[in-house]
């Protein structure tokens, strides 16, 4: 075992994951997180259901997150737990 974590994420699709390391902080978020404009949810125009992509944003913000590696922008490595708890706080108006 590599003692990643397979974090269920579903909402941008039914059976979205994320992978987390808990050693080192990364989190793979893929398309459940987005950092193009700041970090931001998954785009709700590409979204199956954003009631879970939001649950799926409460999810990953219980996690001890370091650095997100989102499936679209660059890499959050500064702030990320700050910026991820706050997104999570604010997921009905997550963009």
């Amino acid at each position: 075992m590599f003692g990643l974590q397979i974090i269920g994420t579903p909402g941008h699709t039914a059976g979205h994951i994320a992978v987390f390391d808990p050693s080192t902080g990364v989190l793979v978020a893929g398309d459940a997180l987005r950092t193009t404009d700041g970090l931001t949810g998954p785009d709700p125009r590409y979204t199956n259901d954003m009631t879970q992509a939001a649950a799926s944003v409460r999810r990953m913000a219980a996690l001890d997150v370091r650095v997100i590696l989102p499936g679209h922008g660059a890499p959050l490595t500064t702030g990320t737990a700050e910026a991820l708890a706050k997104l999570a706080a604010h997921t009905d108006t997550t963009r």
